[in-house]
């Protein structure tokens, strides 16, 4: 005849001491599992197991998730913060800046008493250069 086999039950404090975490640790753990123990007071081997893994692949995910979404909203007030105080200038002023800075440019140049030649380089170089408010990518235009 087949011996009935009991499954290894213990008590959170018991599991503490054979792991050796502390017992808040376990508890922690279980409880996060939402684990009650059985009418003897004791978890069994599964759930203590459960208790000291970290969660799963899906909670850990959403875990992260939320911690980039909350830096994403820092970020976002960091910005409305600097925008109140006039810190940041909206990119189509600086557009219109820089389109009137280049026209003044080409107009001083133009005036300028050299070769020609050489005004048509100053030009062409200046039309070249692309102007670039975040500070990334190249200088030139492709």
């Amino acid at each position: 005849m087949k011996e009935k086999i009991t499954p290894a039950r213990v008590s959170a404090w018991q599991a503490a001491l054979e792991c050796q975490v502390t017992v808040n640790k376990i508890k922690k753990g279980l409880q996060a599992n939402h684990t009650e123990p059985g009418k003897d007071g004791k978890y069994s081997l599964k759930d203590i197991v459960l208790a000291l893994t970290p969660g799963s692949s899906l909670e850990q995910k959403a875990k992260e998730a939320r911690f980039q979404r909350q830096i994403e909203e820092a970020e976002l007030a960091k910005i409305e913060r600097m925008e109140r105080r006039d810190l940041l200038a909206p990119i189509e002023k600086l557009l219109a800046y820089a389109e009137d800075v280049l026209t003044k440019c080409v107009s001083s140049i133009r005036h300028f008493p050299v070769e020609q030649r050489y005004k048509d380089q100053a030009i062409a170089l200046l039309r070249a250069t692309e102007f670039n408010p975040t500070g990334k990518g190249g200088e030139k235009k492709s």
